[in-house]
């Protein structure tokens, strides 16, 4: 994968190389792949919002044991979860995004 770069950049085939060129391309090099893993990263944790949102819309609407929990679901899922409290706590926030969503929604 080529990282772009400016007219200043060194070409790393040419024999001319300098310690500054040196330095700017490794530079550019981890600024280019470090803004690529934040970019997989938000797409990730986009993803699993939806889907956890999604499966909580799910089980409210046709989950076997839905009324067990009713207006609690949240909170049992937050009790009952091996993930940390406080990560799920915030996990279930933002996927309520995905249910009010649904909600409001009409089918198609």
């Amino acid at each position: 994968m080529a990282v772009e770069t400016n007219k200043s950049d060194v070409d790393m085939s040419n024999n001319k190389l300098n310690f500054g060129s040196l330095v700017s391309v490794i530079e550019q090099t981890h600024q280019h792949f470090q803004q690529q893993a934040v970019n997989a990263v938000n797409v990730s944790l986009t993803v699993r919002n939806w889907l956890v949102g999604y499966y909580l819309v799910t089980f409210e609407q046709k989950g076997e044991d839905r009324a067990v929990y009713g207006s609690k679901l949240l909170s049992n899922l937050a009790e009952s979860s091996k993930i940390s409290k406080d990560l799920m706590s915030v996990l279930l926030e933002t996927s309520g995004c995905f249910i009010s969503c649904i909600r409001t929604c009409k089918p198609i």
